[in-house]
């Protein structure tokens, strides 16, 4: 199930956008249409967590998203979501078979964050 209401995000004030309320139950599907630059990316990365919205809520299941610390959103993510990207983000010195087992690798792993 996903559910947001009043989403809006904002890359600027001249960029920003105000999302229809989305209601939909388990097991059902969403078509997402619309002309290049009106925000189709843009949700999909705040739905998945990768983006914080400026407000409004994002509900995932029974999770809210906007009350998950980063960490938590990357846990739950990993658990919950799977994502195929526009563009690759592909270790380009491993197959396409290798990069997608990879995946398995990391849900188990304690991660290092460099900063």
């Amino acid at each position: 199930m996903i559910k947001t209401s009043k989403l809006q995000f904002s890359y600027s004030s001249e960029n920003s956008f105000s999302f229809p309320d989305i209601s939909l139950p388990k097991g059902e599907h969403l078509l997402i249409l619309g002309s290049s630059g009106v925000g189709k990316t843009t949700l999909l990365h705040l739905l998945a967590g990768l983006l914080p919205a400026s407000s409004g809520s994002i509900t995932v299941g029974n999770t809210e998203l906007q009350n998950l610390s980063r960490k938590k959103l990357d846990a739950f993510r990993g658990r919950e979501m799977g994502i195929i990207f526009q563009n690759d983000y592909f270790i380009n010195a491993l197959s396409v078979g290798e990069n997608l087992e990879l995946r398995l690798y990391f849900p188990d792993k304690k991660r290092i964050l460099l900063e």
